[in-house]
């Protein structure tokens, strides 16, 4: 009894240490959570595989090249068609990209999620991707898990406290659990989503991946299950990175950040774009789906092999994966090697005086050249003009896909992007002959981290993904290189990532790290208000110089007879109306009052309510409930003593 009672008081000291003093339940709701998220997770990957096997079979199935050519265009106008309607007529909801509908969910509703958004999110998600949608699998698998966690943790009846942290148990889960990467599920919403490394989430998200994890690789089974998403062959984990290598290095990185700035860019104007244009909501998903089978067409005629032999959906159709793990392939890159290898000798024989023929020195096509296969899927040799065509057709395929509606994630077109853009750019090395015995693969790898990094700001996650890909260290130093570099050069050209910039669009900014961990966890009911000093609109503004000097006020709430807001009287006014002594009984309070002012709510955080004072340029907020009725006001000086406090608390 004596030895169970010394393992009690060390089990309490060392969650306490943790910070779980009273929250110990926190850690075996994340092992459930993370079980649930890695269940849906698996299932929503089988949906996008059913919805894109239904969709595509209908290509495959037919020999006719002009049906073949028709069905290319219609099927992401008829996956968006069909999104369109689910989102206007039967869920009712706005087309979302998952991860941002996330963080302002855990910013303001501290991660209360309803089950319905999960639901359509993965039925929408699978038509967009199935039907060719250039989007990923990530973001919505990253909502779908928030939705998850955020269902067990209000049937579990936790506090608001604690359901931000949970529902991000349920995102980390199910990114880890279609990734295979438990690692850079947490981090990423570590980072990215919570901004918050306190041990109080830490440990719970790191819980939830694993088990998140777990679960998926018991539910594909075998090998399958323990596989990273991309199979990187052992020619890539076994290259010897030169020292050399280093310096083409730091201009892939900048060459990442300004790509990721592109693409985020080109997805703002591309949502602002479909905004203007006038038609029903639920066409234009059609419109972006129509034009991307445009692209199709083109890309399909332009780089695949003849299409009334074989059927290969275009590179920057759906999430892209085989591509991407074909740029990983050293052996991908053979058709360059053998057109360099045809010209030495073509130069060769040319100075020894027997000239090859025109027929003998011409090289095959691409298409004709021996392809290399990933996951069964044919998708050529890989070629400079092929990658760099990719990469441009993937920025605007996504663009608009996502700009006009359809449902789906930025995370996999951004490894796809930088996938191509450093194979590209290791193509050029070798042929311009800066490194010519090198193998383009490795700047492939490092340009997914890039291209993630400065289009999210994520650098931290970007490499530890890159490295749970490869399980080798030898290629991470390039990768945090190029990682780092792309997230200082974005940052440097746009504040915002292309998440950020959606949540200001949405009046949600972001603070540091250190702000949101503290303030985030704080609502406005926790700095109890002071009773309010109120005028009525219609009264004289001598009434502001009596209340000044009987309450020591310097800002007045205007109200009407129902005590209702109305706006905000700030001292500033009222002592530059001082100096005009003779107006003062000609006005009323009403000519002074500022009705733009806001107020907020008990319920509000106080990141949100820091966020207003630095809006606006006022030192009090009315605190009003439901009805619009004031209850009190809040001060700057109030919450900064309420947030230093926080800051000096244990755990």
């Amino acid at each position: 009894m004596a030895r169970f009672i010394r393992l009690k008081n060390k089990f309490h000291r060392t969650m306490v240490a943790a910070g779980f003093q009273r929250d110990w339940f926190l850690i075996p709701l994340a092992a459930l959570i993370g079980c649930f998220a890695g269940l849906v997770a698996t299932g929503f990957d089988h949906m996008v595989t059913t919805s894109s096997d239904f969709f595509f079979g209908k290509i495959d199935g037919t020999t006719n090249i002009t049906l073949r050519y028709a069905l290319l265009m219609t099927l992401p106008a008829i996956g968006g068609l069909l999104v369109g309607c689910i989102q206007q007529f039967i869920a009712r909801q706005k087309a979302s990209h998952g991860v941002p509908e996330v963080m302002v969910a855990m910013a303001r509703k501290h991660g209360d999620i309803p089950l319905k958004t999960g639901i359509f999110k993965a039925i929408n998600a699978s038509l967009t991707i199935g039907s060719g949608g250039s989007a990923g699998e990530e973001g919505p698998v990253i909502q779908i898990g928030a939705v998850a966690g955020s269902f067990i943790a209000r049937t579990a009846k936790v506090s608001r406290e604690h359901m931000a942290t949970l529902t991000g148990c349920g995102a980390a889960a199910g990114l880890a659990g279609i990734f295979n990467a438990p690692i850079s599920g947490a981090i990423f919403v570590l980072e990215v989503m919570l901004r918050d490394f306190s041990m109080k989430s830490f440990i719970p998200i790191m819980i939830a991946t694993v088990f998140g994890v777990t679960t998926s690789q018991l539910l594909l089974g075998g090998a399958e299950g323990g596989e990273a998403i991309f199979n990187v062959p052992a020619a890539l984990k076994d290259y010897d990175l030169q020292a050399i290598e280093i310096i083409p290095y730091l201009f892939l990185g900048i060459g990442c950040g300004l790509i990721g700035v592109i693409y985020a860019k080109g997805m703002g104007f591309t949502e602002n774009l479909f905004e203007k244009v006038k038609t029903a909501p639920f066409v234009k998903p059609a419109i972006g789906g129509l034009c991307v089978g445009l692209m199709g067409i083109v890309f399909a005629y332009s780089f695949h092999r003849p299409f009334d032999k074989v059927y290969e959906p275009p590179a920057f159709y759906s999430n892209g994966y085989p591509v991407v793990e074909a740029t990983l392939n050293p052996d991908s890159y053979r058709y360059e090697e053998y057109k360099a290898e045809l010209e030495k000798t073509a130069k060769a024989a040319e100075k020894a005086g027997k000239p090859l023929t025109a027929e003998e020195a011409t090289p095959v096509s691409p298409q004709e050249y021996p392809t290399v296969t990933t996951h069964n899927y044919p998708v050529g040799n890989v070629t400079l003009m092929l990658l760099l065509a990719a990469c441009f057709a993937k920025i605007v395929g996504t663009c608009l896909t996502l700009g006009s509606g359809g449902s789906g994630g930025i995370f996999a077109p951004s490894l796809f992007i930088g996938a191509t853009l450093g194979g590209a750019f290791g193509i050029a090395l070798q042929q311009i002959g800066i490194l010519p015995s090198a193998t383009p693969a490795p700047f492939a790898l490092a340009g997914m981290a890039g291209v993630l990094a400065g289009a999210v700001r994520c650098p931290l996650t970007a490499f530890l993904l890159v490295f749970e890909i490869t399980q080798d260290y030898k290629l991470i130093l390039p990768t945090m290189l190029v990682a780092v570099l792309a997230t200082l050069c974005a940052q440097f050209f746009v504040r915002d990532s292309i998440y950020t910039a959606q949540l200001r669009h949405l009046g949600l900014r972001m603070g540091s790290m250190s702000d949101m961990t503290v303030l985030r966890r704080l609502e406005v009911i926790d700095v109890p208000p002071v009773p309010a000093v109120v005028v009525n609109p219609n009264e004289p503004a001598t009434r502001l110089l009596e209340l000044a000097n009987t309450c020591a006020a310097t800002d007045f709430v205007v109200v009407d007879e129902n005590n209702k807001y109305l706006g905000m009287i700030i001292g500033h006014d009222v002592r530059t109306t001082l100096l005009q002594q003779e107006a003062i009984p000609l006005m009323i309070c009403g000519e002074l009052m500022h009705a733009e002012i806001p107020t907020i709510h008990h319920r509000d955080t106080l990141d949100l309510v820091l966020d207003k004072f630095s809006q606006y340029d006022t030192a009090t907020f009315a605190v009003t409930d439901q009805n619009n009725t004031v209850k009190g006001v809040l001060t700057r000086a109030r919450l900064l003593k309420k947030y230093q406090n926080a800051l000096d608390e244990p755990g």
